[in-house]
């Protein structure tokens, strides 16, 4: 939960998550699929497996963050951007929805929509 913390060493499972602000110790790893909320940190040595095929876009919206997309996650490219994605599904097309209903025909929203179309190419790119 927010706040956590975990000792050096320590590992955490494929498709784990951790909240905001907390803190995993040196040399400690994350497997694939895992995300840490925002404010987070990994200690010193940390480094985290980081799938193949990123493609980061930004900064984007309001709050002028970097999206990332793993463009090769099963089922499809997963996006993750500032607090998205908010319920665990990390799909484009949920992040697609989220972006109509949340920005519509606005600036953002249009950013968005061209980040995604630059999203599909590129996962088509990478599978071929």
């Amino acid at each position: 939960g927010n706040g956590s913390s975990m000792g050096d060493g320590s590992s955490v499972g494929n498709d784990s998550r951790m909240g905001a602000y907390s803190r995993v110790g040196d040399r400690s790893s994350m497997g694939d699929g895992s995300r840490m909320g925002a404010y987070s940190s990994m200690g010193n040595g940390c480094c985290p497996t980081l799938p193949e095929h990123l493609l980061t876009i930004g900064p984007l919206g309001r709050d002028r963050r970097p999206l990332t997309a793993w463009l090769t996650a099963p089922g499809g490219p997963w996006v993750y951007t500032g607090c998205w994605p908010t319920d665990g599904d990390a799909s484009l097309e949920a992040f697609e929805r989220a972006v109509q209903y949340t920005h519509g025909d606005n600036a953002h929203g249009r950013a968005y929509r061209a980040a995604i179309a630059a999203i599909r190419l590129m996962a088509q790119a990478v599978q071929s």
